[in-house]
């Protein structure tokens, strides 16, 4: 009996020249010269979840202009589907994609910069920002001016509620998906999955997996007056990039507990209050943990709140 080998498909081929799916997307991400990936390393990324895409609005001018396609990089999460269950009830879903980290500040800007966007914090000339140890509004605080340093790979900050639906929309026009905001209970789930446990990585705090109220924080000498901080240090007193600890949730998320609370999708029934999760980098452990959800006005503009994105697959 004989059996016939058949070739590998061009896929397969790309996987086995790889050494172990890493291919040369470390170098190609270094050169400044282009956005683009190689064809094969632009197919390997889909095996990390990772899509490189372009601007379709942009692609004729830029034909016209012989110039290469505008590109940017989104990273997603499958989320199976199953049942959380909370206080009273049990919530039954399908399978969901979530963002593997929060928006950057990176993505955000090429956002605003496709689009022209301001921000409500620019509109209104403000924002909330920590000073002498006070929650304060300060005169041209926004996402460019957070009150701290910020570098490309840190979550966007100081935007409110219907600045992340108007990303999630724009990522939603280019990637032809229904790309949302995450609601409260997929928020949930993607942290913590079926099992009921504190942290994303488990039942028991670990300060160095969460960016939170901690001594790095203390140490600024502008941490809020009725706020205890922790012992820990996270070596972080504002934020954090995304993803600097290792605290991948069952599926795969970062940044689930700390760093920024996140916008979730806003319930149709509460016309002035929008939902977050998560905490942050000014709350304390216990704020951090996977069901922990807060209601704020939709038009906060804080420092210390950001978003992730969702899709939701089609029928």
């Amino acid at each position: 009996m004989s059996i016939e080998l058949r070739p590998p498909s061009a896929n397969e081929g790309i996987k086995e020249r790889s050494r172990y799916l890493r291919g040369t997307i470390a170098d190609g991400l270094t050169r400044v010269e282009t956005g683009a990936l190689s064809d094969d390393d632009a197919q390997l990324t889909k095996f990390h979840g990772i899509y490189l895409q372009d601007d379709r609005d942009l692609r004729a001018e830029r034909g016209r202009k012989k110039m290469e396609k505008a590109f940017i990089f989104m990273a997603r999460l499958r989320v199976p589907g199953g049942v959380l269950t909370i206080p009273s009830r049990q919530i039954t879903f399908p399978d969901y994609y979530i963002g593997k980290y929060p928006v950057t500040v990176a993505q955000f800007r090429r956002f605003v910069t496709d689009q022209n966007y301001v921000t409500d914090a620019e509109k209104l000339g403000k924002g909330s920002q920590l000073v002498n140890r006070v929650w304060t509004e300060v005169a041209g605080a926004s996402w460019k001016n957070p009150g701290f340093s910020q570098k490309d790979d840190h979550p966007v900050v100081m935007v409110t509620l219907a600045d992340a639906e108007a990303f999630a929309r724009w990522a939603a026009k280019h990637t032809k998906k229904e790309v949302i905001l995450p609601n409260e209970v997929e928020s949930e789930y993607a942290a913590r999955g079926a099992e009921p446990q504190f942290y994303p990585w488990g039942n028991t705090w670990d300060g160095f997996k969460s960016n939170h109220a901690d001594i790095s924080l203390k140490n600024t000498n502008n941490a809020p007056q009725e706020l205890k901080c922790s012992n820990d240090n996270d070596m972080y007193p504002y934020t954090a990039p995304v993803g600097a600890y290792k605290n991948a949730s069952w599926c795969g998320a970062y940044d689930m507990s700390g760093n920024v609370w996140q916008w979730c999708e806003h319930p149709r029934n509460e016309l002035r209050r929008g939902w977050q999760h998560g905490g942050s980098w000014c709350t304390p452990p216990e704020s951090c943990q996977t069901s922990s959800h807060r209601r704020e006005d939709p038009d906060t503009r804080s420092s210390t709140v950001g978003f992730r994105v969702a899709i939701r697959p089609g029928p």
